[in-house]
């Protein structure tokens, strides 16, 4: 992933945020794709804010000058916020570490900073000084092993509807990854009112019944209160007054939250993941906190999905919980198009339910490589929402390592085939690869034939062989096929809730509809087509019950 460096200058006088978000907003803009995840971002406003919020106690600046100066850098290995203030200056290494008894203890703010960036540097000098954060991009680019290790949980997990399942299935993939004797979960009781161990490794049985961890206390209470994870790579070294618990061999520890909001905001910790005692006695590091994150973000969405699939019988809980999966769900769909030249891309998916079982994905390879996948699991429910939460997990990891869309569908199908059959579901789907100023090589595992608009005209064109369906034939071989596309020239995909939607008649829609709609607005933007085409579907519909999801894909060939 190439990253063009840059700086951007900003001020803040009377509100923080704005000013750090559209900083962060501009250098993004200059990228050919996102570089900053919704959690790194989140991240870097966090410490920003505490900069200049020392800035504004400490350094009096609004007294001063009448605005905080700013200014943020990005080039290829990592990100800096600089900070000025013009006031006398403090010793940074003299900030004490608070105790978190109360809101008024000094050097919260810079505890904050230091878990969030990768380091904080302050330089005084005679007109200005400077507090500096640095953290590291990582990007999309983790380490092999890692992604591995998030993928063969989220298989293990798919496997099992029995909670306490998921928590041992966690603890053993981490136990054999960080190659470590210790790990916990502890999650919080809401009738006592503290973190109570759950599954543990390493743990003996009256030490399991013993801990109970009010909120606050401790590294798992400070990591649950705080909803932020922890990295101690020697206890000793602490001055919040954590000290090493007899029972444990390694003076570092990591422990993360587990939160059950995905968009972060008000976000809520049902409990943490700790994991101590590496067998090597190395100390862990930040990667070894990110991934171990990773896990427990991943944990909590799948441990939800369980929890409402128990919850069922009660219709009002279901609903409020359902909204929460439908967030989830919605969180695995491109956000917003990529930019890509010579391709103009848009899409949209509405489901029947609250959660279903439609996905479409725009994933970039480079500068001038995308995959646009569309699929259709069997159902519209919670159990073709996991079904397809595991698909995507799978796919993008497939993307990782191959570039065949046949071959990627065909591992697909080994992938999936045990878990399709054994909860009798399918899925159909295209997988279509499209490199600028080439052909498009498509993959079709039973799905519905793309409209196409060549020279001005909608057909229904089979220029291909579609192959069955993920799930029905074990040991499927899928071909990539190619085709050529002039500008001008459309592709747009859909799943069955499109042509299959009922008016009050009960008469369908039809894919002549959507060609004579395509016809229509084939001068315009992707986005106007798929708005067209959305509307269209909605009128067909005249008030009847939606019984499908509905998903559209468009892609104008420019």
């Amino acid at each position: 992933m190439k990253i063009a460096s840059g700086t951007v200058a900003f001020q803040v006088s009377s509100e923080i945020l704005p000013p750090i978000q559209q900083a962060l907003d501009s250098i993004e803009k200059k990228q050919k794709t996102p570089i900053f995840t919704r959690q790194f971002r989140h991240d870097l406003v966090t410490a920003a804010t505490e900069a200049v919020a020392n800035a504004i106690k400490h350094g009096g600046e609004l007294k001063r000058k009448g605005f905080v100066a700013g200014r943020l850098k990005v080039d290829s290995r990592q990100v800096e916020f600089h900070i000025e203030d013009h006031g006398p200056g403090f010793d940074l290494e003299g900030v004490p570490i608070p105790r978190f008894q109360s809101l008024v203890e000094k050097g919260r703010g810079v505890f904050m900073m230091r878990q969030l960036a990768d380091s904080v540097e302050y330089r005084r000098g005679k007109k200005k000084n400077t507090l500096i954060l640095k953290r590291r991009l990582i990007g999309a680019d983790s380490s092999s092993r890692g992604l591995d290790l998030v993928y063969e949980i989220s298989d293990a997990i798919l496997e099992t509807a029995d909670i306490q399942s998921v928590y041992d299935i966690i603890l053993d993939k981490a136990i054999g990854f960080f190659r470590v004797e210790r790990a916990s979960i502890l999650v919080f009781d809401k009738k006592i009112g503290k973190l109570k161990v759950v599954a543990s490794r390493g743990m003996t049985p009256n030490l399991v019944e013993q801990v109970q961890v009010p909120p606050g206390e401790g590294i798992a209470g400070y990591v649950f209160q705080h909803a932020k994870p922890c990295l101690i790579e020697d206890i000793r070294k602490n001055r919040v007054g954590w000290k090493q618990q007899k029972q444990y061999k390694s003076r570092s520890f990591i422990s993360a939250p587990m939160i059950l909001s995905p968009l972060r905001l008000g976000a809520e910790s049902i409990g943490v993941i700790n994991v101590t005692d590496r067998i090597d006695g190395k100390p862990f590091t930040k990667k070894d906190l990110q991934l171990l994150t990773t896990i427990a973000n991943q944990a909590t969405a799948y441990l939800h999905m369980v929890s409402l699939m128990k919850r069922a019988r009660n219709a009002e809980v279901i609903q409020r919980e359902l909204e929460i999966a439908r967030q989830i769900q919605r969180s695995f769909l491109p956000s917003e198009p990529p930019r890509v030249r010579g391709l103009d891309i848009a899409g949209r998916l509405d489901t029947a339910q609250s959660v279903g079982g439609d996905y479409y994905d725009f994933i970039q390879k480079g500068d001038d490589d995308l995959y646009v996948a569309i699929a259709d699991v069997s159902g519209h429910n919670v159990a073709a929402a996991l079904t397809m939460a595991n698909f995507r997990s799978q796919l993008r990891a497939l993307l990782r390592y191959e570039e065949d869309p046949g071959r990627i569908v065909t591992l697909l199908n080994d992938l999936l085939f045990e878990d399709l059959v054994g909860n009798d579901q399918f899925i159909s789907m295209i997988l279509a690869r499209m490199r600028i100023g080439e052909q498009v090589d498509v993959a079709n595992a039973g799905h519905r034939f793309p409209v196409l608009i060549r020279e001005g005209k909608a057909s229904l064109e089979s220029p291909y062989e579609s192959g069955t369906v993920l799930g029905a034939l074990r040991g499927e071989i899928y071909r990539s096929i190619p085709m050529v596309f002039k500008k001008n020239d459309w592709m747009i995909l859909y799943t069955d809730g499109v042509t299959e939607t009922l008016n009050p008649q009960g008469k369908r829609l039809g894919i002549e509809k959507v060609q004579q709609v395509a016809e229509q607005k084939k001068s315009g933007s992707a986005s106007d087509m798929i708005t067209a085409l959305s509307s269209a579907v909605e009128n067909f519909r005249s008030g009847s019950p939606v019984t499908d999801d509905i998903t559209l894909v468009a892609v104008r060939f420019e």
